[in-house]
């Protein structure tokens, strides 16, 4: 693959040629209008394709380029501090990759460039590992691809729901997640009279699952935002149709509802720490599990245990 910083109507726009059979033909995969912002397109400094797949290229001394499948799709990466005038990078994998810019700038990348844990997880190869370098994460993460996911701690790192769902969904075989905390929020409708139509948010969930550890964790069920008094507490972790599941070193709490107005409606209580559905071969060392006010540590339905 080249680069051709050639004018176009009057302007130094880029052009992207890719072949196939070792330089004997060339394509164009992608023309200025891809790369065009405002009234014209900075030229490329540098293109490093890590496989038939990953494209990355700096454009303007500023920009990053990033394609994932072939160049059929752009996406588009800034530096916080674009300052420097970027002119070379190198992948050596999907995910760790240097920029050199002039008088010496290095940036150095352990995220793809990408600023969430879901495109970290997204972009990250099969059975790779994602190490989450911030300290908080303010997103619901869908892990559906075996991989490991390791933060720098429970108290350094943490998942916290900024939506009505689970903060964490696994739903894949040979996951791991490592030294991290999981807060999600609690989903509530505002139907006040309907006291069942109050819903937690639990804070893990692993369905259809098989082959999962969970090693120095903390989990909480979802805390009532809803302002109102009548929400349950979430589930700290749900399991459901899934099989050889170990947690090991984790602390694992349902929720408290609100305050004591909770319980004018009978069925609501607490989450329980811990709810496993319909599954086998759970594994439990070195834990805390505690349920919230009115309900249970943990609560096996059909679940061989262990631990």
């Amino acid at each position: 693959m080249f680069i051709d910083n050639s004018n176009f109507p009057g302007k130094a726009v880029p052009f992207l040629y890719k072949t196939s059979n070792g330089g004997k033909t060339w394509q164009i995969v992608s023309t200025y209008s891809e790369f065009i912002i405002g009234d014209f397109a900075d030229a490329f400094s540098d293109v490093y394709c890590l496989n038939s797949k990953i494209i990355v290229i700096v454009q303007g001394g500023y920009r990053i380029l990033r394609s994932n499948d072939g160049s059929n799709n752009w996406g588009k990466q800034e530096p916080r501090n674009t300052n420097y005038s970027l002119e070379k990078v190198f992948f050596a994998d999907s995910l760790n990759g240097t920029i050199v810019g002039r008088n010496g700038t290095i940036f150095h990348t352990t995220t793809g460039g990408y600023p969430t844990a879901q495109e970290l997880i997204y972009y990250s190869e099969i059975g790779g590992t994602v190490y989450l370098n911030d300290s908080e994460y303010r997103e619901c993460l869908v892990i559906d691809k075996p991989i490991t996911l390791i933060g720098k701690g429970i108290n350094q790192t943490k998942i916290i729901g900024d939506t009505l769902r689970p903060a964490i969904i696994i739903k894949s075989v040979n996951v791991v997640l490592k030294n991290l905390s999981v807060l999600p929020k609690t989903k509530s409708y505002a139907r006040f009279e309907d006291c069942g139509s109050y819903i937690p948010t639990n804070g893990m969930e692993i369905s259809s699952s098989r082959n999962i550890l969970l090693d120095s964790v903390l989990i909480h069920g979802g805390e009532d935002i809803s302002g109102t008094g009548f929400t349950s507490g979430g589930i700290g972790l749900l399991i459901e149709n899934s099989s050889n599941i170990k947690i090991n070193n984790s602390n694992i709490f349902g929720a408290d509802t609100k305050d004591e107005q909770s319980y004018s409606c009978s069925d609501k209580k607490g989450g329980d720490g811990l709810k496993a559905i319909n599954s086998d071969n759970l594994n439990i060392f070195n834990c805390e599990i505690t349920g919230g006010k009115g309900a249970n540590g943990w609560r096996m339905g059909a679940v061989p245990s262990k631990g």
